[in-house]
């Protein structure tokens, strides 16, 4: 038995903790930073063009939307697959007709391993820096402290 899951090195950038620790996070930085020279995720899948079940498009049109959804270079190569399962499934749970329950559980997992839905998205900052809040005594020497 091991200990909790590791976060994701994008997800712990977006929180701030590489900044906390930098030794502790040097090497998954250095490795995120190779993955990311990869490219992001690129375009859909070149196997959904061929005829199957699923209209021409609907895939497609659902990986733009979700890839827009993303933080910018949050996604990489490596996401491709996960992120191709996420479109088959938000399509089939959005199909006319029947409701099925189990794609849209399959989309919340995976929007959870993304870390996008609203419980998850609180433990990542992705707001851009806004206008500076004013800080009391404790705070000022808090951070003069830190800095």
């Amino acid at each position: 038995m091991g200990g909790r899951p590791r976060q994701p090195i994008k997800v712990l950038e977006l929180r701030g903790s590489t900044s906390h620790d930098k030794k502790r996070y040097a090497s998954r930085v250095a490795a995120a930073d190779v993955a990311s020279a990869r490219g992001g995720v690129g375009d859909p899948p070149a196997h959904w063009s061929t005829p199957c079940s699923i209209p021409p498009g609907a895939r497609e049109a659902i990986w733009h939307e979700k890839v827009a959804e993303f933080p910018p270079g949050l996604l990489t190569v490596e996401h491709r697959a996960l992120l191709e399962q996420l479109c088959t499934a938000i399509y089939e749970s959005r199909r006319p007709g029947k409701m099925q329950l189990r794609y849209i559980a399959e989309v919340t997992k995976i929007l959870r391993l993304f870390g996008m839905t609203p419980l998850d998205r609180e433990k990542v900052n992705t707001h851009a820096a806004g206008p500076a809040k004013p800080v009391g005594k404790l705070a000022a020497f808090v951070n003069r402290r830190a800095g």
